[in-house]
């Protein structure tokens, strides 16, 4: 053996299939290949006179090398998406909208599901990040009309529908609300657990997942979504909401990578993953 080992569990599983990933890889890989001591022959009676009743001393443990090599590639991985955030808006300059808001999404979907990791529910994940990491607020912000379309009723608590969309009779029905100031105002007319089941579920009625339905989901399974996503009728403190375009989901997609890279350098472990 020449006494040397690359540590793959240094850079995240999936993307040890992104081809792009090479080059990045290759920038560390002086720092990803540790040496180890000479392979030697576990115990047995024929060894040597010399070596009988001396332990072998056996790795256990990740040396401050290591970490200080993985650092670096996590440091090169945020380094590469950067850049290619930065390439998104080389695609807008040359009039390539489009093609910059799919990746913008998608981006923003594949970072989603490292920062917040709900295997079952995809969609939670872009959600969870946008309403979370991306500092914009309309994200967070709950339409009662689009929650009750889509809330899962089948898993509510027994009579829960019938509550719920009773206590939703003193929201005005096109009204965003902040997911505080929505529970402030129906709690009083819900059991604990209806109020303990809608919360869990009040991110299916926000603008987020609306993000996800309209621009991610069109973009990526329809060959496109719209410039913007524009809500005409839907009002938040007596404003209209601002339309949400590609500019937006920059600005919080970066807002998401320079929260991932935090995570990361300051845990030294993936996104903040142990």
């Amino acid at each position: 053996m020449n006494g040397h080992c690359v540590f793959n569990f240094f850079w995240p599983s999936t993307l040890r299939r992104d081809r792009r990933s090479h080059a990045v890889a290759q920038r560390c890989y002086s720092a990803l290949t540790v040496s180890f001591p000479p392979w030697q022959p576990a115990q047995h009676p024929s060894r040597p006179p010399h070596l009988e009743g001396r332990k072998i001393q056996r790795r256990s443990h990740v040396t401050v090398a290591d970490q200080d090599g993985k650092r670096r590639l996590i440091v090169a991985f945020f380094d590469d998406l950067n850049e290619k955030l930065s390439f998104l808006e080389h695609l807008v300059a040359k009039g390539r909208c489009d093609e910059a808001r799919v990746l913008c999404v998608c981006y923003i979907d594949g970072l989603s599901n490292w920062l917040h990791d709900d295997p079952l529910v995809l969609s939670k994940n872009f959600v969870v990040a946008l309403t979370q990491y991306s500092g914009e607020q309309i994200f967070s912000l709950i339409v009662p009309q689009w929650l009750d379309e889509s809330l899962p009723w089948r898993s509510a608590p027994r009579g829960a529908q019938k509550h719920i969309r009773e206590a939703f009779g003193s929201l005005a029905v096109l009204e965003a609300y902040l997911p505080n100031q929505l529970i402030s105002i129906v709690q009083s007319s819900l059991t604990a657990d209806d109020l303990g089941w809608l919360k869990n579920e009040l991110w299916r009625g926000s603008v987020a997942m609306s993000v996800y339905i309209n621009v991610r989901s069109r973009d990526v399974h329809w060959l496109g979504a719209a410039d913007a996503l524009v809500f005409s009728q839907v009002m938040f403190m007596g404003n209209p909401l601002p339309p949400i375009d590609f500019h937006m989901l920059h600005r919080a997609l970066r807002t998401l990578v320079a929260h991932a890279r935090k995570i990361s350098l300051n845990s030294n472990n993936w996104f903040g993953l142990s």
